[in-house]
């Protein structure tokens, strides 16, 4: 299952041509990515694989601009001969980014947000198989923006890989399993 969910606002107070007395923009990315891969008694193979990009964008009159690039990767493979193998795969990221500019010569400020949670888990129970597992991910946010007192910019890039491999012949409940968690935040304001 892949769920992305995008949202832009902007919204600005402009007197006349060229003339602008403020600008605010928010920016927020969801993306949800995860399969399971079950099998169960005789001898199988199955495979899954998923990609996802996705970028936003917004600019305003070239006083300010934000983007967004999440770019999504994963791959799961099990084979059975009379095991019960499992290979499951989850990816949550999450990206909110939101900044103002007040006017010419007024107050400024940006703010960013991104997390990110990642499960990665191989799992093999009574005989001989193979589970095998990866996905990564590559995330950028930045903004910049100024009036007449100045500019301001942020930039924040995550770079992710987990990869797991299980095989073999088991008797008892075998198993491994990856985890990541991420967050970061980027705050600043010139009153």
């Amino acid at each position: 299952m892949t769920r992305v969910v995008t949202f832009s606002l902007v919204a600005a107070m402009v007197l006349g041509p060229g003339v602008c007395l403020g600008i605010e923009q928010t920016q927020e990315v969801q993306v949800e990515a995860g399969d399971h891969i079950w099998l169960e008694l005789g001898c199988q193979t199955a495979e899954a694989a998923s990609n996802l990009a996705t970028f936003s964008e917004q600019l305003f009159d070239g006083a300010c601009g934000q983007s967004l690039l999440v770019n999504v990767g994963s791959v799961g493979q099990a084979t059975s001969e009379g095991a019960e193998v499992g290979v499951l795969r989850s990816l949550d990221i999450a990206g909110w980014q939101g900044q103002f500019i007040a006017g010419p010569s007024a107050a400024r400020g940006e703010d960013q947000n991104l997390s990110v949670n990642g499960l990665l888990s191989l799992g093999m129970d009574n005989g001989s198989g193979e589970a095998q597992g990866l996905q990564q991910f590559v995330i950028r946010e930045d903004q910049g923006g100024g009036n007449f007192t100045g500019t301001m910019g942020s930039v924040t890039e995550v770079l992710g890989l987990q990869n797991t491999t299980l095989s073999g012949m088991v008797r008892p409940l075998d198993g491994s399993e990856t985890r990541m968690q991420i967050a970061t935040i980027q705050s600043q304001l010139n009153p």
